[in-house]
């Protein structure tokens, strides 16, 4: 008998001591987007931008799932309106984020 168990394949994740920090950064960015919005006399506070639920997505997603504003877009399930409006301000703010970690990790281990 042939053991053909299926292994169940892990999500992977963002480091939790990693994940604070840039969701402090994306929440900074998202008061940015909200004050400068041209319609946001129409549109409600921040929300419309980032929805709290892509918002612990896009947190909890590893680096390597995030490497531009498309893979942002991808992985929140927006439409193009939404990219053009705000894929790319919100890559650069997690790829500043991200591009720290190294240096941060390696004070931590010292």
């Amino acid at each position: 008998m042939t053991g053909g168990s299926k292994q169940k394949t892990r999500s992977v994740y963002r480091k939790e001591q990693d994940r604070e920090g840039l969701d402090h950064a994306i929440i900074n960015w998202l008061r940015a987007a909200s004050a400068n919005d041209l319609v946001r006399g129409v549109r409600p506070m921040y929300n419309n931008i980032l929805s709290y639920h892509q918002r612990v997505k896009l947190v909890c997603a590893p680096p390597d799932a995030v490497r531009s504003s498309e893979a942002i877009v991808a992985l929140l399930e927006e439409n193009e309106k939404w990219a053009e409006e705000w894929a790319t301000s919100l890559y650069k703010v997690v790829a500043e984020y991200d591009a720290k970690l190294p240096a941060v990790s390696a004070e931590k281990s010292c």
